[in-house]
């Protein structure tokens, strides 16, 4: 019992942490990916081993020839618009294996947060990640560190999963779940703490802080003094953080036609549209607080805001324009033009395009501030450029509907799968085998299954552990079972002359096998019981140690009730097929035989 109980809390806790790494690390599927799996084997493994070797000669294992082969020939690009038909169809039957199924099409949030500035009111502009915030203190910071620095946090999350999920995910300690698409919630640590790039990125800290403090310590550094930590920590109240209101924009938002031109707002007309009901309002209705101290916090906002949001830039006048105009760039007014070496293939070509350029003032007053004169343009490369420059168009059609953030809702730049549990997602990746069975090998979907890159070998142990243990049990058990025979066989030599007055009395053979089975079952069921309770007993400290030892809350030796009935009867079991052999040779030893023992 003691066994299985640490058993089970160990399976219990890796349980929960394959269900949390499910959760936090779905099934990704990328427009253009490559097969991580198969490049990481590259990098480790190098190139095939030359069984026929010179050892008089040092070769060279091309790790790295391999990695970039295996990684250029493994990069492809999936049809993710087919397969996205495929998994809300119910012929592939994903829907009961997953929590959710995200899609993205590369639309990011453009957040305000609302702050009185000296008794008006402004909007402070959120920043994406964290390259974003070390751009706010330095450029070359930026480069250098911003990102690589936690490239992946982003301080807006979308929920996964339904009202229902996300409440076994956390706790709500202040408020309620968002029932609205503009209804957000905050998100903070077992500590009730959140990152301070969180709270830098969504402006509630102002950035300026950070500069001033890099600034100054640069300064002290280039000094040779020594530089301290001056930015004090900060708190606040559940209310205070609950009071924050943000203003979210869609990406249509910051342009606007003049004469059927597209021009980007300046800052003040960004600020102008904030302050009226154009820009959508974001209440925070919630917090709440998640078990895990590695959560930086964030806010969680719902699919229906993304939709939301996406639905405003398609359905906007700029973008409107721009999609019905299919040849002409409308933020440059002109035709979606690329030349190429194509256009100069000729003298004739070539002239044509160098006089184009020449009789256009304008365009020579701008090559004159650029230092380009008429005799740079007999170089090919110089005049391609020019043209591109200042008689094509730079930008290309589907370029400009993503820049003003039209999404075709059929065809995402990523699918995310959420499964429901560790078991799930192997169903999961069993259906996205059967598809890609069923279609063409260019509609294949490779994909990248970080859980099982995570959690294989962790599961391997956990599985070794358990036939260990198995092992240890099946062997207790043998000697327990051949202890019990030991013991009925003694306690039948020792009552011989009591078998012998049963039998004189009128007992039957069967009465005498039953009379010692009744004991061994007797002792099978006693010995089960003092077993779980002392085991349930001594669960108690070994608890206490494994939380010391460990330093684990959640890992914690458990019995369950099942398990303690099933323990009994297998003890009764056990003990009454030790007993058998010994009660049959009870039950045939000769009465008057049996009466003249002692």
């Amino acid at each position: 019992a003691l066994i299985l109980s640490v058993s089970q809390g160990f399976q219990a806790y890796v349980d929960e942490i394959e269900r949390d790494t499910v959760s936090v690390y779905p099934i990704m599927i990328e427009e253009t990916t490559m097969d991580m799996a198969t490049m990481i084997s590259g990098l480790t493994k190098g190139a095939p081993i030359n069984e026929n070797y010179d050892e008089n000669r040092v070769y060279s294992n091309d790790v790295m020839t391999t990695m970039m082969y295996t990684m250029m020939n493994g990069i492809t690009t999936n049809n993710l618009k087919d397969f996205k038909t495929y998994i809300e169809s119910e012929k592939s039957g994903i829907s009961k294996y997953v929590t959710d199924i995200k899609y993205s099409y590369g639309t990011q949030l453009n957040t305000y947060l609302k702050i009185n500035n000296n008794g008006i009111t402004e909007y402070r502009k959120g920043l994406s990640d964290t390259k974003e915030l070390f751009q706010a203190i330095d450029k070359n910071l930026a480069e250098n560190v911003g990102g690589v620095l936690m490239s992946s946090s982003d301080s807006w999350v979308e929920l996964v999963g339904d009202n229902d999920y996300v409440s076994t995910q956390y706790e709500v300690i202040k408020g309620r779940l968002p029932e609205n698409a503009n209804e957000i919630v905050v998100f903070v640590d077992q500590n009730n703490r959140i990152s301070d790039f969180v709270l830098y990125c969504l402006g509630i800290r102002d950035t300026a802080e950070l500069k001033e403090y890099y600034d100054n310590s640069a300064e002290r550094m280039q000094r040779g003094e020594k530089v301290e930590n001056t930015i004090p920590s900060t708190s606040y109240t559940l209310d205070e953080i609950m009071g924050y209101e943000f203003k979210v924009l869609a990406n249509s938002d910051y342009y606007k036609l003049v004469e059927n031109r597209i021009v980007e707002l300046e800052d003040n007309e960004i600020q102008q549209l904030l302050s009226t009901d154009r820009a959508v309002s974001l209440s925070i209705v919630g917090i709440l607080r998640s078990d895990d101290t590695s959560t930086i916090g964030g806010i969680g906002y719902t699919s229906a805001l993304m939709t939301q949001m996406i639905n405003r830039a398609n359905d906007s006048e700029v973008v409107r324009m721009q999609k019905n105009s299919t040849s002409i760039d409308l933020f440059t007014g002109r035709d979606f033009k690329e030349y190429t070496e194509k256009d100069i293939d000729t003298a004739e070509k070539k002239e044509n395009l160098k006089s184009e350029i020449i009789s256009n003032d304008s365009i020579m007053n701008a090559l004159s501030g650029l230092g380009i004169d008429v005799s740079h343009l007999d170089n090919d490369k110089i005049l391609l450029q020019v043209a591109n420059k200042f008689l094509g168009s730079e930008n290309t059609y589907k370029g400009n509907l993503s820049l003003l953030g039209y999404v075709d809702f059929s065809s995402p730049k990523s699918i995310s799968i959420y499964p429901c549990d560790f078991e799930s997602k192997d169903k999961i990746t069993e259906i996205i085998s059967e598809y890609n069975s069923q279609v063409e090998e260019k509609d294949k979907i490779t994909y990248t299954d970080m859980v099982s890159m995570l959690m294989s070998s962790v599961t391997t142990i956990v599985n070794a552990v358990t036939y260990v243990l198995i092992a240890f049990v099946s062997i207790s058990l043998v000697v327990s079972s051949v202890m019990i025979g030991i013991i009925t066989y003694i306690s039948v030599l020792e009552r011989t002359k009591e078998i012998g007055i049963l039998r004189a009395i009128g007992a039957s053979k069967r009465d005498i096998s039953r009379v010692f089975n009744a004991e061994t079952v007797i002792v099978g069921f006693t010995a089960g019981l003092i077993g779980i309770i002392v085991s349930l007993v001594l669960l108690l400290p070994i608890n206490a140690v494994l939380h010391f030892l460990t330093g684990i809350k959640e890992l914690s030796a458990i019995l369950p009730p099942l398990a303690s009935v099933i323990l009994i009867a297998i003890s009764v079991f056990l003990t009454f097929i030790a007993g058998l052999i010994p009660s049959r040779m009870a039950s045939k030893k000769d009465p008057v035989i049996a009466l003249r023992s002692e």
